[in-house]
């Protein structure tokens, strides 16, 4: 399954990523008038016969997926700070420069460009 920002819903649909897909014909979850635009939900995706794809479910994210996220945040800002001090170690080595507190001084000017 994929989280996804439904961007808009009817009939036939949803609005994903810029790009209308059809329910599937086995289509099983929320009913579309339940769908508001701009939440995000659970999406899981099918193929048709022809190579098409569809929506094959959608359902409203959970406590767990929103912990999940939280799990996801914190990874990606220690990815980030990683990141930027490993830039900061390179640059400070390149240049001749290789105190510790001007290391730590450029990884955070790093990190808070990153995290913008």
């Amino acid at each position: 399954m994929a989280r996804r920002v439904v961007e808009a819903v009817n009939s036939r649909g949803v609005k994903v990523n810029g790009e209308w897909l059809d329910f599937a014909d086995d289509y099983s979850g929320l009913s579309y008038r339940e769908i508001e635009r701009g939440k995000e939900y659970e999406l899981r995706f099918t193929k048709d016969d022809e190579g098409n794809w569809r929506i094959a479910n959608i359902t409203p994210l959970t406590t767990e997926n929103r912990e999940t996220d939280s799990n996801y945040e914190k990874r990606d800002q220690r990815i980030a700070r990683m990141n930027a001090l490993t830039n900061a170690v390179n640059l400070c080595v390149a240049t001749g420069e290789a105190d510790v507190e001007e290391v730590i001084k450029i990884a955070e000017q790093f990190y808070n460009y990153i995290m913008q």
